[in-house]
């Protein structure tokens, strides 16, 4: 039985009962037998565990006004225009579709701009929007709607995504999602994921329960006739699969329903934004030395992470790999860094198995003196390579046999292309903007 309303059995339909007697003294109006469902359908029908999953999001939502969210928060204006994502209709089951296009979020960009928390109300923002135009839709197509219907696309997610500070936002996220908005997620469409998406998803998995997991779905060369078998082809843009079109920027891709993302300009960075790495490793580099440190990389499409800082003056760093010859080919060139005012960060893709090698040098400054030298290093050894196979099949399907390696090393900068976007429109009142396009305040689909 798949545990709605519906379609209950006995074992079933005793748990919402004994859930209800249970939370009597807190239920309000709105906590009707859908919303208990809910809960008890993402704890496996554990009265005990939904019961007190229950507890903690009514907690939450009272010590953070979260059911009046709309009226006391504003989005910060770097997440109102890049923060990606927005509404082009229903699913041909009545589900709202939300189509992010993930791969054009601007990390660092971000985060030099707003705090970790908008970030996050931004997205609690847009959570609470759709859950309530379930509920609208709900009572036009006189049945119960439950769950959104995503498409994420990674096209241009990069070793930039991989951004320790920005990772951990997403894996907020991830955890906001499963506990307070259990059962949010119909379906998950994964499309034109590239490279790096093992790694995402590796870092992203803990994060996620399996019931979510189950519905979300890594697509192949043919995703645009999976996404048609589910959506109607008018609400779809034509970007994705559909004929729908408008006359705002890319028509191709709706930006007037659609917020596209892209790079945040930097007139939007905060002043004194210092994100660097508490766990660094430290130590004295004399004038004239230099370090090295190896990592022998056995997967090809690894992922290397690094940060680094002086105390004072500059250093130089860079990257190389031994060819199977015994000569070096640089993957990062080796040149000065102006660490000491501003700490250097970056990510690369490691796109061959092989010995890496990572330098710092305190030769050829003008200043030869011992610097102090402070750094992070992280490789990620993906064994997952995405392929047409997948088509169709549940992430765990995919990843059920598969694993990476998780080593202390470092990474290098190689950012992947993004969209820019830059609009500089007022806010109607009528629609709201920004990542919650396609949402009006009294809007419906049907």
């Amino acid at each position: 039985m798949s545990g709605t309303l519906s379609d209950l059995n006995a074992k079933q339909a005793d748990a919402l009962k004994a859930i209800r007697t249970n939370l009597d003294e807190v239920l309000q109006e709105k906590h009707d037998d859908h919303c208990l469902l809910r809960f008890l359908r993402a704890c496996r029908f554990n009265v005990k565990k939904a019961e007190e999953k229950f507890r903690r999001d009514l907690d939450w939502r009272i010590k953070n006004n979260i059911d009046s969210i709309h009226d006391w928060y504003e989005i910060p204006e770097p997440c109102l225009k890049y923060w990606p994502g927005g509404a082009t209709g229903l699913d041909k089951d009545g589900h709202v579709v939300w189509i992010a296009p993930l791969g054009n979020v601007d990390p660092k960009g971000m985060l030099y701009s707003v705090k970790a928390g908008d970030i996050v109300k931004t997205n609690i923002s847009i959570l609470e929007r759709l859950v309530n135009e379930q509920k609208i839709i709900s009572k036009k197509l006189g049945r119960h709607i439950e769950g959104i219907t995503f498409i994420v696309d990674l096209e241009h997610l990069g070793a930039g995504h991989i951004w320790k500070p920005g990772m951990k936002v997403m894996t907020e996220i991830a955890s906001l999602f499963e506990e307070h908005y259990p059962e949010i997620i119909h379906r998950m469409y994964i499309v034109r994921p590239t490279k790096i998406f093992p790694a995402v998803y590796f870092l992203l998995k803990p994060f996620l329960d399996e019931g979510t997991r189950s519905k979300m779905h890594a697509l192949g060369g043919n995703w645009r006739d999976v996404l048609l078998k589910h959506i109607d082809a008018e609400v779809l843009p034509v970007h994705w699969g559909g004929t729908m079109t408008d006359t705002d920027g890319n028509p191709n891709m709706c930006p007037s329903k659609i917020n596209l993302g892209g790079k945040v300009p930097s007139f939007y960075y905060k002043k004194g934004s210092d994100l660097t790495h508490a766990d660094m490793t430290s130590q004295q580099l004399p004038g004239k030395r230099s370090i090295e440190i190896k990592y022998k990389v056995k997967t090809l499409g690894s992922i290397f992470r690094y940060e680094f800082k002086t105390e004072s003056h500059d250093i130089a760093f860079g990257i190389y790999r031994f060819l199977p010859s015994g000569e070096k080919t640089f993957i990062l060139e080796e040149k000065r860094y102006n660490s000491h005012i501003v700490p250097e960060d970056g990510e690369i893709l490691f796109e061959e198995p092989g010995l890496y090698v990572v330098k710092f040098d305190n030769h050829g400054s003008t200043f030869q003196k011992t610097r102090k030298l402070s750094y992070w290093m992280e490789v990620i050894e993906p064994r997952l390579e995405v392929t047409d196979h997948m088509l169709g099949e549940s992430l765990d399907e995919i990843t059920r046999d598969s694993g990476y390696l998780d080593d202390r090393g470092p990474t290098s900068r190689n950012r992947s292309n993004s969209l820019e976007r830059s609009s500089t429109l007022p806010r109607p009142q009528s629609q709201i903007q920004g990542p919650m396009k396609g949402l009006s305040r009294n809007m419906s689909f049907t």
